[in-house]
């Protein structure tokens, strides 16, 4: 039998993927068609070597974990006070829930290829940088949204107390010998 090398080869060899993963999958790691059947198995096609590595029960361990980003998402977005945030966070959102539901779509053959990568578990590229920038500004956004006063803030030497003795510790064996603006800063904190 010859195998198809014109238009839908990505496509049937995902399909192939997704269906030989089972039900746990063939193990992390060992799956086949990412050695060299499927193009683009660690960007386009991540999904279908996740179905075939850790089978229907990591597919949707993967699908839950990006329902639960999406909920955490819409909690932000509900709780914006401003119609800025609350369009930024929902844009984002967005954003982030079309580009993985599209991904989705793409690997399983329900919509035509695209060449989406899946959010966060993609390999690397602008499009992890634009996700991670995108969960940044939603974290920011979410930061705004506390009260003032709710959770004050606490001196850097009760946030990291040991990191404080280290230092100074570190520069008391120098003789005191310091650079003159750190030992201004070390002077003026408050210590516990």
């Amino acid at each position: 039998m010859e195998r198809p090398r014109g238009s839908g080869y990505q496509l049937i060899q995902s399909k192939i993927a997704v269906g030989s993963g089972g039900l746990w999958g063939r193990g992390l790691g060992a799956g086949l068609q990412k050695a060299g059947f499927l193009p683009g198995a660690d960007n386009d096609f991540i999904f279908s070597v996740v179905a075939e590595e850790l089978g229907l029960v990591g597919s949707l361990a993967v699908i839950c974990l990006l329902a639960g980003l999406l909920w955490e998402c819409s909690k932000v977005i509900l709780r914006a006070r401003d119609p800025f945030g609350f369009a930024l966070a929902l844009g984002l959102s967005w954003l982030l829930g079309m580009q993985a539901a599209a991904h989705i779509a793409v690997v399983t053959g329900t919509v035509p290829t695209k060449g989406l990568s899946l959010p966060f578990v993609s390999a690397g590229g602008s499009s992890l940088i634009a996700s991670m920038a995108a969960a940044g500004i939603l974290v920011s956004i979410a930061r705004s949204q506390e009260a003032p006063g709710r959770h004050p803030l606490a001196a850097w030497s009760e946030d990291v107390p040991l990191y404080e003795r280290a230092v100074r510790r570190a520069l008391g064996g120098l003789g005191g010998v310091c650079p003159q603006p750190l030992a201004r800063f070390l002077e003026t904190a408050e210590v516990r």
